[in-house]
């Protein structure tokens, strides 16, 4: 995965079954992979429309990677 990857959060955790953005990738302390990502869709609760949610990499799903867009 890397940025601008489109992502959905498996399911069973917070946001389950949302689609989203990566916006950063940071990782921690350790080397442990720590991604952004920014939800998007109609269900997406107002305070975390616009806000960077992290989760690590086990969470998250690629659907669509930003190498696969057309130009």
């Amino acid at each position: 995965m890397q940025v601008g990857d489109l992502v959905k959060v498996k399911k069973g955790r917070f946001m389950e079954n949302r689609l989203g953005i990566i916006l950063k990738y940071n990782p921690d302390a350790k080397g442990q992979a720590r991604w952004f990502v920014q939800l998007i869709g109609n269900n997406v609760p107002t305070t975390l429309k616009h806000r960077p949610i992290l989760y690590r990499p086990v969470r998250l799903i690629a659907i669509k990677s930003s190498d696969d867009r057309d130009q």
